[in-house]
Formats: structure tokens, sequence, C-alpha cells
């Protein structure tokens, strides 16, 4: 099976089948489920998610991060996924399965408008932010890491997904150390993506 769907954000989709399972690509790379759910199941190992009651996850995707939480983690918590993309909520929706529930909501949003206006804390915020293989300019803002920093929780993680952008991270890492958080930075997590890890010096 095959199906092409435009966006207007992410350009032309592909839901198709690899391995025998539904996976999501945009016209560049993988966005979700394939190789990106083993980076951030690889990535996610870096951190303790024992007392993590509340998760912001900026950038759903096809939702292969909520699929790894649920169903590798088993995590029950509170789960707040931002999407600019409608077109992306409804895959999501409809393709994979990911939908609003009990515990986690959806919200179609600009991820920099949401840490800019919430008033929310999360004990892990991961930041996922692509437009196909690209990081969005704002990820290099100061403001966005100011504000996202707001919504992490006293003695609270930062995941961000930098892709192959290492060498965009001084500014990011500057900015964060600024804002009293302790970082490490894991290249080539699972053969690919770079990631960074932000904590949070202060404790609850």
């Amino acid at each position: 099976m095959q199906k092409n769907i435009q966006s207007k954000y992410n350009g032309m989709l592909e839901v198709t089948m690899q391995q025998g399972r539904k996976v999501l690509h945009s016209e560049n790379t993988n966005y979700s489920y394939g190789n990106v759910q083993s980076v951030w199941t690889a990535a996610l190992k870096k951190i303790s998610l024992h007392d993590v009651q509340s998760i912001l996850l900026l950038g759903l995707g096809g939702g292969s991060v909520v699929d790894i939480l649920k169903h590798e983690y088993h995590y029950t918590g509170k789960l707040t996924a931002i999407e600019i993309d409608p077109v992306i909520v409804q895959i999501a929706k409809e393709e994979f399965g990911i939908t609003n529930t009990e515990n986690m909501e959806i919200e179609c949003m600009d991820a920099f408008d949401f840490v800019k206006k919430s008033t929310k804390n999360f004990d892990l915020v991961i930041v996922d932010i692509f437009i196909d293989k690209v990081m969005p300019d704002i990820l290099l803002s100061p403001a966005f890491w100011q504000n996202t920093a707001k919504r992490t929780a006293k003695g609270g993680t930062i995941i961000f997904n930098a892709f192959s952008s290492a060498s965009k991270l001084k500014s990011i890492k500057e900015e964060l150390t600024r804002l009293g958080f302790e970082l490490k930075i894991y290249p080539k997590v699972n053969g690919s993506n770079t990631m960074l890890v932000a904590g949070r010096a202060d404790k609850k």
C-alpha cells in the first residue's frame, strides 16, 4: 500500500509499508516510524522516565515517539503533543491511531506560540521539529529556548533532535547553559541523528 498526501507545511508526504510496518516519509527523509523510531528508542534510553509525570512533545509527526512511550516504556502520565500541520495530525490519527485520550492532548498550533503562551510546566520536553529534513530557523532563536526552558519543570529535562545539524548546536548549547541546564550531546544515535539532552540543574 502507498498513499501520497499533499501538505501545505511539509510538501508531499507518503504513507507506505516498510519491513511489514506502516511508516511516514516526507520527500527526502523518514518522518515517523522506520529508522527515526529506532533513533528515538535509543535516545530515550539516555534518560530516566521513572519520575516523569508530564511530557510535552513539540512536533508530533505520525506519532512514533508517542508509540514508543506507550508501548515500550508503558508511560501512563500526561502527554501534550503540539503539531502545526493539520495534515500531519490527520495522518497520525487515521493512519497510526494517535488520537486524543484521557491522558493525551494533541493541539494543532505553532510550537513557538505554545511555549510562549502556555503556563504549564512539564517534567520532560521533547523537541522534534522539522520541515522535511530541515531544522526551522526558529529553533536557533534564543527566545524559543528561553520559553521552552520556562515550560520545563524544576529538575526536568529537554531532549532535542538536532538530526544532522550538529554544527548549528553551538548557539543552542550556549543559551541552555546560560539558562541553567546541564548538557550532554550524543552524536549519531543509532548511527544517524545527533541528540542533545539538557537537564535543569535545580531540583524539584
